[in-house]
């Protein structure tokens, strides 16, 4: 079973990659419950405030325009939608690049916040990091929404969760993104996304 392991932590496949990034993911999101009967153990830390440090690019009448509400499970209008996918591929392309999740985990959820460390996000997506992943050639493009956005359960929890791709050269990037309602906000829960990497 080790020697297995160690061949596809070791594999070149940009296929096997991917998997493996979605087993890791899902073992952080998914798996960190193991050893509790009750669930996700949140917390009731109402004194920490989140805050978008996301900017948008494209316009600045961006900030006039009413958001949905998280807390009352509202789903984005496509634009907003657009843009929480962009921000979110954007954030990930940053940490990649920098190959520092600091920021990035300041972005997601509080509940993944205090599930996993930016430490542990860089080891997580080292193979993006490895193989100078460009998750940023999404700036420019809209995406092809394939499911979604539409509230469905995630760990017992109300996610806003949306699958597309964005036509991107040489390889399209696909994405599969949840988000959960901190205050009035979604933020993002958990991330699966696949594109080219060099070997």
């Amino acid at each position: 079973m080790i020697e297995l392991v160690k061949k596809l932590m070791n594999s070149r496949s940009p296929l096997l990659n991917g998997i493996l990034a979605l087993f890791v993911i899902s073992g952080i999101v998914l798996g960190c419950t193991c050893n509790d009967k009750e669930g996700f153990q949140w917390g009731s830390n109402s004194g920490s405030e989140s805050t978008d440090t996301s900017a948008d690019e494209d316009g600045p009448d961006s900030d006039t325009k009413e958001k949905a509400d998280a807390s009352e499970k509202e789903i984005p209008g496509d634009e907003e939608m657009e843009e929480m996918i962009k921000n979110t591929l954007l954030d990930f392309d940053r940490a990649i690049k920098s190959e520092d999740f600091e920021d990035f985990h300041d972005n997601i959820s509080e509940e993944w916040q205090k599930q996993t460390t930016p430490r542990q996000l860089k080891r997580l997506f080292q193979k993006f990091i490895d193989g100078k992943a460009d998750v940023g050639k999404v700036r420019s493009l809209e995406p092809d929404i394939s499911e979604g956005p539409e509230i469905k359960d995630f760990q017992g929890f109300d996610s806003l969760q949306v699958k597309g791709k964005f036509d991107t050269s040489p390889r399209e990037t696909t994405f599969d993104l949840k988000y959960i309602a901190n205050g009035k906000e979604w933020k993002l829960a958990a991330i699966e996304v696949y594109t080219g990497v060099n070997r």
